[in-house]
């Protein structure tokens, strides 16, 4: 064999070996790589399922601060007036409140007219009566003929 084709051959022996290693260190890192990987995936499912935990916790903290709450509101809409229906009861109050303030000037009116009266017919009125018993007390008449 010559020279060139040993080396021809020692250079594809070369050549394969270092192939060879090629593959090797790449599944080598291929290893590595999908451990990496299960160990990320790992983490992430045992996030998440701490999370839910968390939230499931959360969850019925919050459910238990609502259980009273229903019978809560149903007291408190017993109490209460809704704003329609308390608008409606201030229009009737309102109403009311005209009509009394309605009559209750027309009683003063009513009242300021009747002591107009007494005092234009009381002054004349209480003159004559003293004159009448002026007159009866001395036994005369007022009436002329």
């Amino acid at each position: 064999m010559s020279k060139r084709l040993r080396q021809a051959i020692r250079h594809e022996r070369e050549l394969r070996e270092a192939q060879s290693e090629a593959f090797e260190h790449e599944r080598e890192l291929r290893m590595v790589y999908d451990t990496h990987e299960r160990e990320l995936r790992k983490q992430v499912e045992d996030a998440t399922a701490a999370n839910l935990a968390r939230q499931a916790i959360e969850y019925e903290r919050r459910l238990g601060q609502l259980n009273g709450e229903q019978a809560r509101i149903a007291t408190v809409l017993n109490n209460s007036v809704t704003r329609e229906l308390f608008d409606i009861e201030m229009g009737h109050a309102i109403a009311g409140n005209r009509a009394l303030e309605t009559q209750v000037e027309r009683m003063a009116t009513q009242l300021n007219t009747l002591r107009g009266i007494a005092i234009f017919i009381g002054l004349p009125g209480v003159v004559a009566f003293v004159l009448a018993l002026i007159l009866v007390i001395n036994n005369t008449t007022i009436i002329t003929s």
